[in-house]
């Protein structure tokens, strides 16, 4: 499957990723999950990969019963990771709009 991604980062510049998941199920963790741009990254690579969410609420996700949703905040102090694969094939950090 190829993925093109265009979208403007907050000093407009645009950002391009093409990302080419072929053959075995790859693991993917999305950071900022729970809605909008996060959530249809899920929703799109959860069809054929193995992805893992993380997010401070479940929002939207509790819909997708083919994603791995980890409850996560960016600014807590501690977080355990150990519930998150060793071998991450892909990451997206998807800040809120």
């Amino acid at each position: 499957m190829l993925f093109c991604l265009k979208s403007d980062d907050e000093d407009g510049v645009n950002v391009i990723v093409i990302f080419n998941f072929f053959c075995m199920k790859k693991n993917i963790l999305i950071i900022g999950a729970s809605s909008g741009i996060g959530f249809g990254l899920a929703s799109i690579l959860s069809n054929s990969h193995n992805v893992f969410a993380m997010s401070r609420s479940r929002g939207k996700l509790a819909e997708l019963d083919t994603v791995s949703w980890l409850p996560f905040d960016v600014m807590a102090p501690e977080y355990d990771f150990s519930p998150v694969p060793g071998e991450i094939h892909g990451w997206f950090t998807v800040p809120e709009a």
